[in-house]
């Protein structure tokens, strides 16, 4: 609701020493506000595993939207790409087993994996499987936490 509390995590992702992606979550500060504090995140340390571990949340399921965008000064600067240049927005809401939203993700970059449900005539979700037969939600925070490092932009 507006007003509440909120925690918002603001990282780069950096594959081959080069940057990716700026990866942004924002989650429900009274749940999750001990978060922000944790070390780690700078090093790479996965949001989803801390959420499964540190506060013994099992995620289901994330929805989204993709578009594209062109770079403004300050996203050219982090990427290291001219303003300008397309980007890739994959943003999404993430839901725990409970099926409540924790998460609103931000993954803007030159290369977003994106996992899509397609429902059929009758109606029902089919997910995308991985080839060991795993969810498609661990595709994507596979995708994710590829990256061998991350820098921390703004925690709050």
């Amino acid at each position: 609701a507006a007003g509440d509390p909120l925690v918002r995590l603001r990282r780069i992702a950096i594959v081959r020493d080069e940057p990716m992606a700026i990866l942004e979550a924002t989650l429900d500060g009274r749940r999750f506000g001990t978060l922000a504090s944790l070390p780690g995140f700078e090093a790479g340390r996965s949001l989803y595993a801390t959420l499964e571990s540190e506060f013994d949340l099992e995620l289901r399921t994330a929805e989204g939207t993709l578009e594209v965008l062109r770079a403004n000064e300050a996203q050219s600067d982090l990427l290291e790409v001219p303003i300008g240049a397309p980007l890739l927005l994959s943003r999404s809401i993430t839901e725990d087993a409970a099926g409540v939203p924790i998460e609103l993700s931000d993954v803007l970059g030159l290369h977003v994996k994106v996992i899509a449900p397609y429902v059929d005539d009758a109606g029902a979700a089919h997910r995308e499987r991985r080839r060991d037969g795993g969810p498609a939600l661990a595709v994507r925070a596979r995708s994710i936490r590829s990256a061998r490092r991350c820098r921390c932009l703004d925690r709050r």
